[in-house]
């Protein structure tokens, strides 16, 4: 398991912006993919009918989701020469602390590389 931190962790790759991830948490359709995608990697179209959401809204979040570093993506070849793009959840274990200069994350992922974390306020933590 891989753990990065806020704290100035040396092995962080990929700053986040911890206000737009709990936003995207907070979206009901992105909660639900990341929930299908807990034991099995899925293709889009899983994505569609297990969540039984819109296919530019699952792509949407799915987008969202991967830019975020809390979704992978893995391009497998089929038998008939095409592609298809399978998602996996790459979240394990998510962890915000109150500090004084206002809140900070760490992220946990058992797969995947890691994706550093860094400290920011809230919206509306005046």
């Amino acid at each position: 398991m891989q753990r990065t931190s806020c704290r100035g962790d040396p092995t962080a790759t990929q700053p986040i912006d911890l206000t737009e991830t709990i936003e995207l948490l907070a979206d009901d359709h992105a909660r639900e993919i990341l929930q299908s995608l807990d034991e099995t990697k899925r293709s889009a179209a899983e994505v569609v009918d297990r969540c039984d959401i819109s296919r530019v809204t699952a792509y949407r979040r799915l987008n969202r989701l991967e830019d975020a570093g809390l979704v992978t993506a893995e391009i497998r070849p089929v038998a008939d020469g095409n592609h298809c793009t399978v998602y996996a959840n790459a979240l394990d274990t998510l962890t915000l602390s109150v500090c004084a200069d206002g809140f900070e994350g760490a992220v946990e992922t058992a797969r995947g590389p890691p994706t550093g974390r860094s400290n920011g306020a809230i919206a509306g933590d005046d």
